[in-house]
């Protein structure tokens, strides 16, 4: 099993965060270098069913699950990854938002199951290059929604927000296996 916890801050405050955040969309793909093609159907009010195609290296990867919108600020997503077609891992994410100054910190808390041996074997292995995708990535949304809010927001609003950055490990808060 491979865990880890990614807290990212963001100049704009938690509603816009979160909101811009469960605005799934074919789109997305656009974000960053490793994300191929993103599928979107919204299940209902508060559950969307997304499949995301990656690379991770040379090999194609796909995460099919559902993001759960728990409350105002807090959500999860619950999937089954593949790699090259193959069951490879469950991947689940808990997020929360919550105020830091004049911005917000995103926290994410990931847990990957892999689905035998080798594929548990392999998770420990890559662990460090996953985690450094999800920080690259996390921190690339982070800019982009700064950008966003800058551009909808008055200046008022967005002064002394601190810049997007990463820190920490901590404690995980994802539902259980």
């Amino acid at each position: 099993m491979l865990k880890f916890v990614l807290e990212i801050a963001v100049e704009a405050p938690p509603t816009f965060v979160t909101d811009w955040w469960l605005d799934y969309g074919e789109q997305d793909a656009k974000l960053t270098h490793d994300m191929v093609h993103r599928t979107v159907e919204r299940l209902d009010e508060r559950r969307t069913h997304l499949v995301t195609d990656l690379r991770f290296g040379k090999r194609p990867v796909r995460v099919d699950g559902v993001v759960t919108r728990e409350s105002e600020h807090h959500w999860s997503i619950d999937g089954e990854m593949t790699v090259n077609g193959r069951p490879f891992a469950r991947e689940q994410i808990a997020f929360s938002v919550i105020p830091m100054g004049s911005g917000s910190t995103l926290h994410a808390g990931f847990r990957f199951r892999g689905k035998g041996v080798w594929s548990s074997l392999a998770l420990t292995l890559v662990g460090r290059s996953i985690r450094k995708g999800r920080e690259e990535a996390y921190l690339t949304y982070a800019r982009e929604m700064a950008g966003e809010f800058r551009k909808r927001a008055p200046t008022a609003t967005r002064a002394g927000a601190a810049p997007p950055s990463a820190r920490g490990d901590g404690a995980l808060d994802l539902p259980s296996a």
